[in-house]
């Protein structure tokens, strides 16, 4: 990840922002039970979040049990939002 700027042109990392935002997008859509969909800035905030998030874990190397608790932390802040 450290030197993927050197290969890959930020359009295609831009592009595979879009690609994923709309993969999420779709998924709340599909979610009929929500008391309110979220919109597209709060979505793309949430990929933005996840997909960053992930990837400092991996350029930090946490420890599994550190990991799984950014996680559950992650989910507990969307589910607040989500009024759920």
């Amino acid at each position: 990840m450290l030197i993927e700027h050197q290969f890959v042109e930020p359009e295609h990392h831009r592009r595979a922002f879009e690609e994923l935002s709309k993969k999420w997008q779709e998924a709340f859509a599909a979610c009929r039970d929500l008391p309110a969909r979220p919109s597209q800035t709060t979505i793309d905030a949430w990929v933005i979040m996840a997909w960053g998030g992930r990837r400092y874990c991996v350029t930090v190397q946490l420890a599994a049990p550190q990991t799984a608790a950014w996680l559950s932390e992650f989910e507990t802040m969307i589910c607040s939002r989500l009024g759920q």
